[in-house]
């Protein structure tokens, strides 16, 4: 069989149609969650969520995220942020919305408080902490990968 130019745009068009079709059933098995239900109603009140990251920013130097040795999370903190109303940390999961998670902090008393990673699927997550003190928000956000 002789290899002419036709035979060539032939070929180069089937393979081309054959890459297209793969990223086209890749694209429509890609999970895509919104980043919230009520996303909508977020932002809305987002204007509270930028008063609470200002209250929050005097604790950002006070605030840790880690990891320990065996993978557990670890946050540590004043111990007059785990005294106050309402606290609660929130691991937000960019790629999954049933892996994040939400804890009440109000049980704990003294830093550092240790959540184990059998509660958490690793990955990386964006954790917020936030509690109220005197009526007031606060929010102190961070990074974490599990």
């Amino acid at each position: 069989m002789k290899f002419n130019w036709g035979t060539g745009i032939t070929i180069f068009l089937a393979l081309f149609m054959g890459f297209i079709l793969t990223m086209v059933v890749m694209a429509h098995q890609t999970k895509t969650d919104l980043y919230a239900e009520d996303y909508y109603h977020q932002e809305v009140n987002y204007q509270d969520k930028i008063d609470a990251k200002v209250n929050g920013e005097i604790f950002i130097e006070q605030v840790n995220f880690d990891v320990t040795s065996n993978g557990d999370f670890m946050m540590s903190c004043p111990e007059s942020i785990l005294g106050a109303n309402e606290v609660e940390i929130y691991f937000y999961r960019a790629n999954n919305a049933e892996d994040d998670r939400r804890f009440s902090l109000n049980k704990f008393k003294k830093s550092p408080v240790i959540i184990r990673k059998s509660d958490l699927v690793e990955g990386i997550y964006k954790v917020e902490l936030t509690w109220k003190n005197k009526n007031k928000t606060h929010l102190v956000e961070g990074e974490v990968n599990l």
